[in-house]
């Protein structure tokens, strides 16, 4: 009998290189990807633990970059700046600026590497998260003394670190100051996290002279910068510079958003400027895109018609509110009713009060609320207007 031939086998496929692993890891962002060809590369190196750890940081999970820059030493791999980096910045951008800082510090207490400028701004992007300004100086005290050189994206993220963390506005323009001397090129996210410690502090003079600095150099100040400015002047109490501000911007090309259109309004509001509150909704109205009304540029505009007592607009507003897909909020309805009961038309208030018991937001009328809208409770709300309505009668 004739022996019948052998099937031919089937083609292996090679193996993916390290290269290759390495490259799909900086590619990807899924998790389960990431598991995976971790577990195939099995890190050997200082620079392929960088990687992975890098990969959980971009990932959003900072617990396995932890755990396994943890495991790099029983690998009899030393961690190094780079390590360090990857992983401070994984639990930073995690939302765990003080784990990140805790991990930088102890990293820095083995002596076992000499950090440079990169790990550093990995601790200091945490300071900025986490509004720890105080450390964030230090740090940059203890890289003066160990000779590294701090760069644009450091004196950024400490500035900013100012700014979000309630510092004297000083601090922040020392830091600029600093870094112009350093010969360094002032960044706009210097800037405008210069201007925005300026705003937290009231010092609407200062952030104006810095937005200007930037027009000054030739350079377009951006949205974020714009904003800053906005918000230092509603904290200065500026309103009439603040609407000011919105034509500067629209002039310089530079579109106001959402954020920046509430910001104005807040600061006309706050000033009780009733009219320029409702002249610049009109304005919001006529935005669209990014600066569309929202239920916070509705309710301001409904304030300013219960502080008027212009109740027809105010109904109207609250049916456009909803039309525009913001639903009304406790504060919208108090507003209306407010604007409602000072015109006296209280039958339309108690329909308006009964709107909003039909919506499920009545019932969780808080004190701050009933104060602002002139109200004790509902009970004694629909009282009043009852009573209202049987002396008319």
């Amino acid at each position: 009998q004739p022996v019948a031939p052998l099937p031919a086998s089937q083609p292996v496929a090679p193996l993916p290189s390290r290269s290759a692993l390495c490259g799909a890891l900086k590619q990807t962002r899924n998790r389960q990807s990431i598991a995976r060809l971790i577990a195939e590369l099995e890190p050997q190196s200082q620079k392929e633990y960088t990687m992975c750890i890098a990969a959980w940081g971009r990932a959003g999970d900072w617990r396995r970059a932890v755990g396994l820059f943890d495991t790099m030493s029983d690998a009899g791999v030393e961690p190094n700046p780079f390590s360090v980096s990857a992983v401070v910045s994984a639990c930073e951008k995690g939302g765990q600026p003080a784990r990140a800082l805790e991990i930088f510090e102890q990293a820095r207490a083995g002596d076992r590497f000499e950090s440079n400028v990169v790990v550093f701004n990995a601790a200091l992007a945490a300071c900025s998260r986490g509004g720890e300004w105080r450390r964030a100086l230090e740090l940059l005290d203890g890289m003066r003394r160990q000779g590294v050189a701090p760069n644009e994206r450091t004196f950024g993220a400490a500035i900013s670190a100012c700014a979000k963390g309630g510092a004297p506005p000083e601090r922040a323009l020392e830091l600029l100051a600093e870094m112009r001397s350093s010969g360094l090129r002032v960044t706009q996210v210097a800037v405008s996290a210069a201007i925005s410690a300026c705003g937290a502090a009231g010092d609407w003079k200062a952030a104006l002279f810095l937005l200007d600095e930037i027009r000054r150099s030739g350079a377009r100040p951006d949205l974020i910068s714009w904003n800053a400015a906005l918000a230092a002047l509603d904290k200065g109490r500026q309103p009439r510079r603040a609407v000011a501000i919105l034509d500067e911007m629209a002039a310089a090309g530079v579109q106001p958003d959402a954020v920046s259109y509430n910001t104005a309004l807040l600061a006309c509001q706050r000033a009780g400027e009733w009219d320029s509150v409702l002249e610049l909704f009109e304005r919001v109205r006529r935005a669209g895109g990014k600066g569309a009304p929202n239920a916070f540029s509705f309710n301001a505009a409904l304030a300013a018609c219960a502080a008027t007592s212009r109740a027809a607009e105010a109904v109207a507003l609250l049916g456009e509110m909803r039309e525009a897909g913001a639903p009304p909020t406790l504060r919208s309805y108090a507003a209306v009713i407010s604007a409602c009961e000072a015109a006296g038309e209280w039958e339309r208030a108690l329909d308006i009060l009964r709107e909003a018991e039909r919506a499920g937001v009545a019932p969780q009328l808080t004190p701050a609320v009933a104060l602002q809208a002139g109200l004790v409770s509902l009970n004694a709300l629909e009282s009043r207007l009852l009573r209202a309505l049987g002396r008319r009668t």
